[in-house]
């Protein structure tokens, strides 16, 4: 006999529906997961962002920042936010780096492809929860991936 979630839904059936939006819904959470998640809610992204970045649902994220001991109350669209991630071949995502006034995006990503291994994919996330995948080739182009 199949196990069903709250509404009757048979279980498995349901994480694999939610897993086509969110590919990391139901799996454990990484000590590198919570410093990327810890890092944007202290700099100040959304939890729409967040759940983008993480792929994760935002209950998921929600639940997590409350876990941490975050204060979700205060989290608030970044005024400026461009914020580099790389996903290494194992999954794992984390931040790389941010811009800051100093820094436009062009220089952020330039800096970016500069000093990140060859074999990590390079996205970029701006302030509109827009996220590019950065490709590397003479130079670099952006690749819409949301």
């Amino acid at each position: 006999m199949p196990i069903r979630d709250y509404y009757g839904n048979e279980y498995y059936a349901h994480i694999e529906e939610v897993r086509k939006d969110y590919p990391r819904a139901y799996f454990v959470w990484m000590k590198e997961d919570e410093k990327t998640l810890r890092f944007m809610a202290n700099y100040g992204a959304t939890v729409e962002m967040m759940a983008g970045v993480l792929q994760r649902q935002e209950s998921a994220i929600v639940s997590r920042l409350e876990k941490l001991g975050l204060d979700t109350f205060k989290l608030s669209p970044p005024k400026k936010s461009y914020v580099v991630l790389y996903s290494a071949f194992d999954g794992k995502t984390e931040i790389f780096s941010r811009a800051t006034n100093v820094l436009s995006s062009d220089e952020l990503v330039d800096e970016a492809v500069r000093k990140a291994l060859p074999r990590l994919t390079l996205y970029l996330v701006d302030d509109k929860l827009q996220m590019f995948e950065i490709i590397r080739q003479p130079g670099w182009s952006l690749k819409r991936v949301n």
